[in-house]
C-alpha cells in the first residue's frame, strides 16, 4: 500500500486538494463484523465512520466520534 499512498499523495498535492487517511477505529474491536475478510471490513466500517462525521460536520450537526468510543446511534 505505500506505492499507492505515495501516488494519492503526489496527485492531491497536483491538485491541491487534501488526502486524508482514516485508520481502524479502536471501538470497532468490540463488533463482530460480518461477511467477508474482517480486516478489510473493519476498513470499510472505520471509513464509513469517518465519511458520516465530515458529512454530519458539514451540516453542523454535532459529531461526537472518536477514536475509542461510538455514540449509540452510530451502531
Amino acid at each position: 500500500m505505500p506505492d499507492v499512498l505515495n501516488v494519492f499523495e503526489r496527485r492531491t498535492k497536483e491538485n491541491d486538494v487534501r488526502l486524508t487517511t482514516v485508520e481502524v477505529y479502536r471501538a470497532l474491536q468490540n463488533f463482530d463484523i460480518r461477511p467477508g475478510e474482517e480486516d478489510f471490513q473493519m476498513k470499510n466500517a472505520s471509513l464509513a465512520i469517518a465519511l458520516s462525521s465530515a458529512i454530519m460536520a458539514r451540516f453542523r450537526l454535532a459529531t461526537n466520534y472518536d477514536m475509542q468510543s461510538l455514540p449509540k446511534e452510530s451502531v
